[in-house]
């Protein structure tokens, strides 16, 4: 709900709202101690109000502080996981593209061999797939790295459930 109390924007005017209701009640709490008969109850009442209002302020722009710096502080690495993923998306597309060229490349040598193929063109045909999946799997590792960084017990227990699950198999 873009604008609402919630939103950035939203809290900052909600900060600054019970921030100048803050200041308006402590000059009134002035204007009521000063006067020639002050009212106790009144001036004490009104400090009162004065000091709920400039807390909840101070709540509000804390809270606003905290969530641009911890965003500030998280977005360089979550850049970084994220041009990974990228990565990892591309390197895939070629690996499939490679199987579809290989699939072909196989087809055409059977054809030529009465449905046959030697073992050596399976074999380089693997051995290149191997070769990509094997430099995407450091990429992974990476990447992986990178989440570590940020929420280490998060990817610690999502690690040890697929190790569960895997023994399980």
């Amino acid at each position: 709900m873009p604008g609402g109390w919630k939103s950035k924007q939203g809290g900052l005017w909600v900060a600054l709202a019970i921030f100048i209701g803050a200041i308006i009640v402590a000059v009134i709490t002035v204007i009521v101690a000063g006067a020639s008969h002050p009212n106790p109850l009144a001036a004490g009442l009104l400090q009162g109000i004065a000091v709920v209002l400039s807390v909840a302020a101070s709540f509000w722009f804390g809270r606003l502080a905290t969530e641009q710096a911890a965003a500030d502080s998280l977005r360089p690495h979550a850049k970084s996981a994220f041009r990974r993923v990228v990565g990892l998306f591309r390197a895939f597309g070629n690996i499939s593209d490679t199987i579809d060229f290989q699939m072909v490349t196989l087809e055409q040598i059977a054809s030529e061999n009465h449905g046959h193929l030697e073992v050596a063109h399976v074999r380089l045909v693997m051995d290149a797939l191997k070769a990509q999946a094997v430099a995407q799997i450091s990429t992974v590792n990476d990447a992986m790295d990178d989440w570590r960084d940020l929420v280490p017990e998060d990817v610690q227990a999502i690690e040890e459930q697929a190790r569960t699950r895997d023994h399980n198999i």
